[in-house]
C-alpha cells in the first residue's frame, strides 16, 4: 500500500486507485488484526469472514477520516501539520470525490462496519461498534 502511495503521488489519481492503496495499508492492518482476534475467540469460518470484512470496512472509514482531517482539521487538533496531503499531491479520496462525497464515504463504510458488528452482539459487538464510532468521529 505504502509503495503505491509513492507511485501515485505527483499523478492523477482515480477513486479505484485510492481505494486499492487504502485496502493495502491500514485496512489491511486492521482486517487482519480482526481476523486474528476471531480465530483466538474460537469463531467458526463464517464469523472470521465477518470479522475480515469489518476490518476493512473500518480502514476505509479511517483512511476517509484521515484524508477529511488533513483538509479541515487545524495543527492544534490534529497534531500535525495540516494540508500535507494536497501539499505532495498525495492521491486522497477528498482529491478524487470532494470533502461532502468522502464524508458519505466515511459514514458508508462505518455502517457496513457497525452492522457487522450488531449481528456479533455481547461484548464483542459492543467493542466493534465502540470502535467504528471512535474512528469516524475523531479529531486527530
Amino acid at each position: 500500500g505504502q509503495v503505491l502511495d509513492l507511485g501515485l503521488s505527483g499523478h492523477s489519481a482515480q477513486r479505484g486507485d485510492v481505494e486499492r492503496m487504502h485496502a493495502l495499508k491500514t485496512g489491511a492492518l486492521i482486517a487482519v488484526s480482526a481476523e486474528l482476534g476471531a480465530i483466538v475467540a474460537g469463531a467458526e469460518p463464517a464469523r472470521r469472514a465477518e470479522a475480515v470484512e469489518w476490518g476493512r470496512s473500518l480502514g476505509r472509514c479511517f483512511q476517509a477520516v484521515d484524508d477529511l482531517l488533513d483538509v479541515t482539521a487545524d495543527k492544534a487538533a490534529l497534531g500535525k501539520t495540516p494540508g500535507k496531503d494536497a501539499a505532495q499531491d498525495k492521491p486522497t479520496l477528498v482529491a478524487v470525490l470532494g470533502l461532502e462525497a468522502t464524508r458519505r464515504y466515511a459514514e458508508e463504510e462505518a455502517e457496513r462496519a457497525r452492522t457487522l458488528a450488531r449481528r456479533w452482539g455481547g461484548p464483542f459487538g459492543s467493542t466493534g461498534l465502540q470502535m467504528v464510532d471512535f474512528l469516524l468521529h475523531r479529531r486527530s
